[in-house]
């Protein structure tokens, strides 16, 4: 193969290369287009998610503190009023808890 065929071959190759570059940066260039309403659809959904969530917590909080001192009256209430029966209880969970503590 003569010098110039070479040329001439290299040439195109480098022609063809520098085509498909283009063509593959430009086909990237619409994905990214395409790709991003999606990405920001998500983040989106993602945040109201997160803010939804947040105001459940929040609720789900104020619901239990205002809960707690209701709860601890009447703890305190039953065990005034039965004593015995409360240290006895009492006792029983320790020694439950203690027993399945030991098997592991």
């Amino acid at each position: 193969m003569s010098e110039a065929k070479i040329e001439d071959a290299v040439k195109h190759a480098g022609t063809t290369i520098n085509s498909a570059g283009k063509s593959a940066g430009a086909a990237a260039e619409r994905v990214a287009d395409e790709a991003m309403p999606m990405f920001t659809d998500a983040a989106r959904a993602a945040g109201d998610a997160v803010r939804s969530a947040g105001k459940r917590a929040s609720a789900l909080l104020t619901d239990l503190s205002e809960g707690v001192p209701e709860a601890r009256e009447q703890v305190v209430t039953r065990v005034q009023a039965q004593p015995l029966t409360a240290v006895l209880l009492a006792a029983g969970v320790g020694m439950l808890a203690g027993m399945l503590l030991l098997r592991r």
